[in-house]
């Protein structure tokens, strides 16, 4: 899966690493996707995100999160169809 620097991804898999302990990582909440690391231990890419350095990340290594644990976030459009809808419901003052 190719994801684009910038992109809002979301949690799909926060299990613990055995290596690196606790996860900080939260199931349903949106990250920025910032870049690839090169690889991961078992050759798999990883990937960097804005809010959380990786486990290897703060151990010293350059090795991201598993792209496994990631889906794109849905982006919703509706936000100014609602908007405009919203409006016409609020009644308007007629000049006489």
């Amino acid at each position: 899966m190719a994801f684009y620097v910038g992109q809002k991804i979301v949690c799909v898999d926060n299990k613990p690493h055995p290596r690196y302990g606790p996860n900080p990582l939260k199931i349903g909440t949106e990250y920025t996707f910032i870049g690839y690391a090169p690889t991961d231990r078992d050759g798999t890419p990883g990937l960097f995100i804005a809010e959380h350095l990786s486990g290897a990340q703060r151990a010293g290594n350059s090795y991201g999160w598993r792209v496994s644990r990631f889906e794109p976030a849905v982006e919703r459009k509706t936000d100014t169809g609602m908007a405009i809808l919203k409006k016409l419901l609020v009644p308007q003052k007629e000049k006489v």
